[in-house]
């Protein structure tokens, strides 16, 4: 096994800077997201790793190993990295042992056992098999099994269950999870989709302008994010209005206790308050609480988004609230709101927007 650290990294491409400083730390044998929307460097960032685009300032460093920095760039072949691609990139023309085997040298491939990875991944008995003659989720299968087959300090998996239809994403991706675990390999998961990487990580880095906006791990980024802006990123988020206060904060949904790690101001200040959706209870019209009325429901089987239009405004945007198995509310029907602490909160920045507190350390008073 084989830890990852990234320090200050930047690439830019004709001018126009990508990555602008990535930090980042990988731990020996554990899975790492890569989170970001299209187009904040994440992508890039894997391509550097493998040593496929050479880093501009900083370095990579895998174990012991400096792979790129300003004096040396180790090319990808000797890396001993593997890299399964978003659709697999699997060779048409070669059986699945080939395949599987295709980056090992000679002495390697007589040495090296394709049925035990094809059974770490599922597929025992598959080896005489073309990609055609496969799913796209076995077509996966196969990449990772040639990306362990070399017995990687590292892999890396580009959106590798961005094609693949939902039910099948799903199942594969525990798959996958569970494969690079029993294989004690480092990993690093680049992914656009916030449930995939909060449900299979370890630590989740989001990636937001070329930087690492905050890495931690899945539930203390879903619970605690940096700021507002993480907040409505990571999931379904309601940013409430509010006056923040040391130990608790005064919002429309009724007086919410801060988190223990997250501080308030020696004074009341004006704030932005995070409320998740799971965090509201919708009552009927005469009880206590905000009152409001329905103007959406998302159905999802096992739980509904009720949408709530406050008759007060609360904050930026309706209410949302999560109700297990299912909403029952009909569309302007009358209700009322009641919110459930602890919550995050961070006062209010008119030049620069919320900012998120240290842990153990006050929120910032408002600039004057």
């Amino acid at each position: 096994m084989t830890s990852l650290t990234v320090t200050d990294l930047h690439k830019g491409f004709a001018s126009q800077p990508v990555l602008r400083g990535i930090d980042l730390d990988v731990a020996d044998g554990s899975l790492t997201a890569i989170l970001g929307p299209s187009g904040s460097g994440k992508t890039t960032l894997l391509r550097v790793l493998a040593g496929f685009d050479g880093a501009d300032r900083g370095t990579v460093r895998l174990g012991d190993l400096v792979v790129d920095d300003a004096r040396h760039r180790t090319p990808p072949e000797r890396r001993h990295i593997g890299y399964v691609p978003q659709e697999g990139a699997l060779f048409p023309h070669l059986r699945v042992a080939d395949n599987v085997a295709f980056g090992l040298n000679r002495r390697q491939r007589r040495s090296a056992n394709v049925r035990d990875l094809l059974d770490m991944v599922g597929l025992t008995g598959f080896e005489r098999r073309y990609p055609h003659q496969l799913s796209g989720g076995q077509q996966q299968r196969v990449a990772l099994a040639r990306a362990l087959a070399i017995r990687p300090a590292l892999v890396l998996l580009d959106e590798p269950f961005a094609s693949l239809d939902v039910g099948l994403r799903a199942s594969l991706r525990t798959d996958v999870a569970r494969v690079l675990r029993d294989a004690g390999t480092t990993a690093l998961l680049v992914t656009h989709d916030q449930d995939e990487a909060l449900s299979l990580a370890d630590r989740v880095a989001v990636v937001r302008g070329g930087r690492i906006a905050q890495c931690a791990a899945p539930r203390e980024l879903y619970e605690r994010p940096a700021d507002a802006e993480l907040a409505s990123f990571l999931g379904a988020a309601n940013l409430v209005d509010g006056v923040v206060a040391a130990h608790a904060v005064q919002t429309p949904l009724g007086e919410l206790a801060l988190r223990s790690d997250c501080l308030g101001p020696p004074q009341p200040s004006p704030g932005v308050v995070l409320v998740r959706p799971e965090q509201v209870e919708i009552g009927s019209a005469g009880h206590p609480g905000l009152a409001g009325r329905v103007t959406g429901c998302e159905y999802h089987g096992h739980d509904a988004i009720v949408t709530v239009e406050a008759t007060e405004p609360a904050g930026r945007s309706p209410i949302l609230v999560r109700v297990a198995g299912g909403g029952h509310w009909a569309d302007q029907e009358a209700v009322t709101l009641v919110a459930h602490g602890p919550v995050v909160a961070w006062t209010r920045r008119e030049a620069d927007g919320p900012v998120a507190p240290e842990p153990g350390r006050p929120v910032e008073q408002p600039a004057t």
